[in-house]
């Protein structure tokens, strides 16, 4: 019987079947007849019973293809109510989800069902705000799992608009309501669904959709205000799910702007690291000291995740490490989590990081036929380059690496025929993987370890598969690495003459990064390049020079000192470029608080806008024998690197001109604000509630082009003293002074002092009565000679008395806890001369400056003179903890002998393992140094 009662009565007969075989029955009767109604109840009911079987029951292939037919019959003839849309996506990606060959052919036969539901909703996209939370939520997960993105056509990006916007519009009304009516209300499960859902879109799409951000800013807002409810599976996806859109935002926003909904997200983040070690602080009593458990495969994603929000792993660390102790991370799961350290910039000394590792090595070294498959080129690609970030160049780690990649070394003397995992690999993950092994070893990389990653570029090379970045990365990855193979560099440098040309023909501008690595490669190969591949050479320097003269305004110093010296010594001459580079220039900034920064409502009201023009020019070359001030670029010959300016310099004087009248800024970084008040000079009235600026005085070491000491000046009021130790650099730095002065000054605001650091009497060089209020220097801390930094130290500290703040800015060149890192000058050198160390959250800094905390972020501390109790109080433990290292070295040594007890020989095993470590680590910044 047709009509409404007869579909009444089939979808009773679906509803009662008992199995596949009666449900399959009831369509191969009534399939005609079906409604929408009966189309979603059969489908639903089919994928229900493929999850209770593991996959199987998912119907015939005959009868899926007439359900999908009359899917779109259905949807064609009447509009569905958004349960049928919902229902019917939710179903056919849940069938499609069937592993291997079985999968894709449900995909393909449900493919017209999903597309008429899609369809509905790309014509009705008003039919979005009648979706219930449900609904939503399992619809953007089903369009999200389907994978049909990318494949999906204008309906489905439609489909994902109109679901975006409803999701949105929902969570705003009522997503942090939790005492909604059931069918009405965002459960934690939703919330996680609709997450997962977004990510997962924007990793396919590699952006975040116009619809998807609202959205995502939306969700999470709710999930920050109820984090508590979600449980471990909802927090692992959630951060994941953050963790990509984040991802996804990056690349396509390469400024550095921080993602609109990172904030909230990092709230997240912050609960799983605090709930993990069971300190969690929320309000509800269940939620109150509760700790969370975490299976692997969910904690592999919490701290995957919290790595790309750039949080710190805090108490995930811990367990992370107790799990690969115990080897209960599979290889993708331990991967996962070696990348988060990396990225994180975790101890590498600390026996939770290496405990990871060490699983990681041990998986590589699995072989065929294994419990598990061997590491794929991604997963090593992973390891490494974590491992390169963090300095662990363990010779294990490299043994397992040699090891992974033993199928490719024996077919190294093959360019194009090896078998090994190389030959599969994606040219990122080859990419990524030679750059780590020479960041790991430099030139003392094992050559088996080298070779077979230089025929397979050889092999990419000359098939035309790379990109200008890949090239470029892989010539200065066979440069450190010492590699001098001719038909690598050939291969490689043919590539780049014909990539450097297809860019500017298309007018596209390569990145100032890559052009400055690739003149540091043809500098360290020129002898190569000219021997095997003179009329590529001839090709690519003049269009190297070319490109670096186009990009010229975009390159910050470091890079353009580093192209510069090293075009020379590549032989290259472009006189446009060296025009360039011998005239003047004029930067412009405009303070405070520009560009991607909160608007001045939300911080401290300063005073108002203004702008700083600074006359500036490129560090000439340096002479044999010549007293050079700095070892700025590692050595570039560049003698007077002060008259450009530098990265730090401009992020310490937009922090001041935001926030410096503030003493820690506005509400939106209150944590930033606790922190600077926790260091102020105990003397001086700092924390007077009438403090002003008026009459104080401060001093800038290492000025440079003096943009801090000008932004002090103008925006504080503080009469800033402007020092340096180069003769170019003080003529730039006297003009700018000038330059930007007031006209209402009765005394001059900045003056300009010659003052090199180590001077015995820096007051009377600077012609000072008095100690300053506030100490000022950016970016002094480059590379590791010692002698220079002792020299600064004493500098500071005969400038600064009780009642002076000392602020300082880096950019960070190096990971937290890698050898070579320049925290270590900022936390121990100025601790031991005395000094409370603090560093300003990054969430206070402008944008481009905050990064992940670590390599390539801006660091900002905030220091001040100990008292006479403070300092004996921290020398006593010092000397403590050196005593106690020192008892349990010799215990240690005891326990070695024969008589030792078996709790002792342990304790002696993993002191000789520490030793080991400490030995590496000192290893590898000695390379470094070198």
């Amino acid at each position: 019987v047709g009509g409404g009662g007869g579909n009444v009565a089939i979808n009773k007969r679906l509803t009662g079947a008992r199995g596949a075989a009666e449900l399959l029955a009831v369509v191969s009767v009534d399939v005609a007849r079906f409604n929408a109604v009966n189309v979603c109840t059969t489908l639903q009911r089919l994928a229900r019973l493929a999850q209770e079987r593991g996959g199987g029951g998912d119907g015939s292939d005959d009868a899926l293809d007439a359900l999908a037919s009359r899917a779109s019959a259905a949807f064609s003839a009447e509009l569905p109510a958004p349960r049928q849309v919902s229902g019917i996506l939710w179903a056919c990606a849940k069938l499609g989800a069937a592993p291997g060959a079985r999968g894709a052919c449900l995909r393909a036969r449900l493919a017209p069902a999903q597309a008429a539901a899609e369809g509905v909703l790309a014509r009705e996209a008003s039919l979005g705000a009648h979706f219930r939370p449900q609904e939503l939520s399992n619809a953007l997960w089903a369009v999200a799992k389907s994978g049909r993105v990318v494949e999906g056509g204008e309906d489905t990006g439609a489909a994902i608009d109109a679901l975006a916007n409803a999701a949105e519009a929902s969570l705003r009304r009522i997503g942090t309501d939790a005492r909604a009516r059931e069918s009405e209300a965002w459960a934690p499960q939703a919330l996680s669904n609709v997450a997962w859902a977004l990510g997962t879109i924007a990793a396919a799409e590699r952006s975040v959709r116009d619809s998807a951000l609202p959205a995502a800013r939306a969700l999470a807002t709710c999930v920050r205000a109820r984090r508590a409810e979600l449980n471990p599976q909802e927090v692992a996806n959630t951060l994941w799910a953050f963790g990509r859109l984040v991802d996804a935002y990056a690349s396509a926003n390469p400024g550095g702007a921080d993602a609109p909904f990172a904030a909230d997200a990092r709230a997240l983040a912050g609960h799983a690291s605090e709930a993990t070690a069971g300190t969690s602080n929320e309000h509800s009593d269940a939620a109150r000291g509760r700790a969370i458990v975490f299976p692997p495969r969910q904690l592999a994603s919490c701290v995957w995740g919290c790595a790309k929000l750039g949080c710190a792993l805090g108490g995930l660390l811990r367990a992370v490490g107790s799990c690969a102790q115990r080897r209960q991370f599979n290889a993708q799961e331990a991967c996962m989590c070696a990348y988060a350290l990396g990225a994180s910039g975790a101890d590498a000394a600390s026996p939770d990081t290496m405990a990871v590792f060490d699983q990681c090595a041990e998986g590589m070294c699995t072989p065929s036929g294994g419990r598990e498959a061997p590491y794929s080129a991604q997963q090593l690609s992973m390891v490494a380059s974590a491992a390169a970030k963090l300095g662990l160049a363990h010779p294990s780690l490299i043994d397992a690496l040699i090891t992974a990649l033993g199928a490719d070394a024996g077919a190294a003397g093959c360019v194009g025929e090896g078998e090994g995992v190389l030959s599969r690999a994606d040219t990122v993950d080859l990419v990524n993987l030679t750059w780590a092994v020479a960041k790991l070893r430099g030139e003392r990389a094992p050559k088996r370890l080298v070779a077979p990653l230089a025929v397979e570029a050889t092999r990419r090379a000359a098939s035309s598969t790379l990109t200008l970045r890949h090239a470029v990365t892989l010539l200065w990855s066979l440069a450190t690495a010492a590699h001098r193979e001719e038909s690598a560099v050939r291969a490689l440098v043919c590539a780049l003459a014909d990539l450097l040309a297809c860019e500017q023909s298309q007018v596209r501008m390569p990145s100032t990064r890559d052009l400055s690595d690739l003149a540091w490669a043809l500098g360290s190969l020129r002898p190569q390049a000219e021997a095997c591949a003179s009329d590529a050479l001839s090709r690519l320097l003049p269009a190297l020079g070319e490109a670096a003269a186009d990009a010229f305004d975009r390159f910050n110093s470091q890079e353009l000192l580093k192209l510069l010296t090293a075009y020379e010594r590549a032989g290259g001459e472009c006189a446009r470029l060296a025009g360039l580079a011998s005239a003047e220039r004029t930067l412009s900034y405009d303070f405070p608080a520009i560009e991607e920064t909160p608007s001045r409502a939300h911080g401290c009201a300063c005073g108002d806008a203004f702008d700083v023009k600074l006359a500036a020019a490129v560090p000439r070359a340096g002479g044999e024998g010549e007293d050079r001030v700095d070892d700025s670029c590692g050595g570039t010959g560049r003698s007077n690197t002060g008259v450009a300016l530098w990265q730090g310099s401009y992020f310490l004087a937009e922090w001041l001109a935001r926030v410096g009248a503030c003493l820690g800024g506005g509400k939106e970084i209150e944590e930033g604000a606790a922190v600077l008040r926790s260091v102020l000079p105990r003397k001086g009235g700092w924390a007077c509630e009438d403090f002003s600026w008026a009459d104080r005085i401060g001093v800038e070491l290492g000025a440079g082009l003096g943009l801090p000491s000008i932004v002090a000046a103008r925006r504080l009021g503080v009469r800033m003293v402007a020092t340096d130790g180069d003769a170019d650099t003080l003529s730039f730095l006297r003009r700018n002074a000038r330059a930007n002065s007031r006209a209402d000054d009765d005394i001059e605001a900045v003056s300009v002092r010659e003052l090199r650091w180590g001077d015995a009497r820096p007051l009377a060089a600077i012609e000072l009565e008095r100690k300053p209020d506030l100490l000022l220097a950016s970016d002094v801390v480059y590379g590791n000679d010692e002698s220079k930094w002792r020299d600064l130290v004493q500098t500071i500290s005969h400038l600064s008395g009780r009642h002076t703040l000392v602020l300082l800015a880096n950019m960070q060149r190096y990971p937290v806890h890698h050898p070579l890192s320049e925290d270590r000058f900022f936390s121990a050198t100025l601790a031991e001369a005395g000094f409370e160390v603090k560093r300003v959250p990054q969430a206070g800094l402008h944008p481009r400056a905050r990064g992940t905390g670590g390599a390539n972020s801006c660091a900002l501390y905030a220091c001040r003179k100990a008292s006479k109790e403070e300092r004996k109080t921290a020398k006593a433990a010092r000397k403590a903890a050196k005593k106690g290292a020192k008892r349990a070295e010799t215990g240690a040594e005891g326990a070695n002998n024969k008589g030792g007890s078996k709790a002792a020989r342990k304790a002696a095993r993993k002191a000789a393992k520490r030793a080991r470590r400490e030995e590496a680590a000192d290893g590898t910044r000695k390379r470094a140094r070198a």
